[in-house]
Formats: structure tokens, C-alpha cells, sequence
């Protein structure tokens, strides 16, 4: 499994054209194996969320929730961000979605088996 982080970022501007600060644009996705595919499919994990924040969107207005899911992922997904330690939480929290879901993913495989766990 791969997953792939994109960084943008653009300038905002007043309704009249002044300079109203940068926002910051985040996309990621993930490449995984056919193997993989068939698993997310077979056992309905698409659903599954990986990371799941609240966001101002401004300094008015009640912060709304996002979630990025495991389909989100597959099919890549763009966020605005209002600035950067916020952008690095969230990269952060996408890397430990991810390996949640490749921990998922080997139990996923594991299943018909056995496991030795020697203590």
C-alpha cells in the first residue's frame, strides 16, 4: 500500500482584491494491490474512517465535520485547509489511518489460518 500526499496552496482575496491570506490545499490517495481491493470489497471496509476532524471554516460560522473514508481514499480526495499546523495534523492522522488499515488488512488475510504468537 502507498499512500499519496499532494500539498497546494493559494491565495485569498478580498471581495475588492486585497490580500486576505493563503489557504492551504491538501490531497491524498492511496495505490494498493488487487489482492487489497478484493478485501476492502469482500469485507464492506470502504465505509471504514480514517480520520475524522472539525474545521472552521471561518470565524463566524460552526465548525463542520470531515471525514475521509478508506473509498475516499481509493478514489483520492482534495481539502481545504485553513493553515499549515492544521494540515499537519491532518497528514499525520492520514498515516496513521493508513496503517490501521493495513493492520486491517493482514487480520483480513489471516482469516482460515492460524497465528503462533510466541509469548
Amino acid at each position: 500500500m502507498k499512500l499519496i500526499i499532494r500539498r497546494g496552496q493559494a491565495e485569498k482575496t478580498g471581495f475588492l482584491g486585497g490580500h486576505k491570506g493563503v489557504s492551504f490545499k491538501l490531497y491524498s490517495r492511496i495505490e494498493i494491490d488487487d489482492n487489497e481491493k478484493l478485501m476492502i470489497s469482500k469485507y464492506q471496509v470502504g465505509e471504514e474512517v480514517l480520520v475524522g476532524f472539525k474545521q472552521q471554516v471561518s470565524p463566524t460560522a460552526r465548525p463542520t465535520e470531515v471525514l475521509i473514508k478508506v473509498n475516499d481514499l481509493l478514489q483520492g480526495k482534495e481539502i481545504e485547509l485553513a493553515n499549515i499546523e492544521v494540515l499537519l495534523g491532518v497528514e499525520k492522522n492520514l498515516k496513521e489511518g493508513c496503517q490501521k488499515l493495513k493492520h486491517i488488512l493482514s487480520v483480513m488475510k489471516s482469516f482460515g489460518g492460524e497465528e503462533v504468537i510466541e509469548i
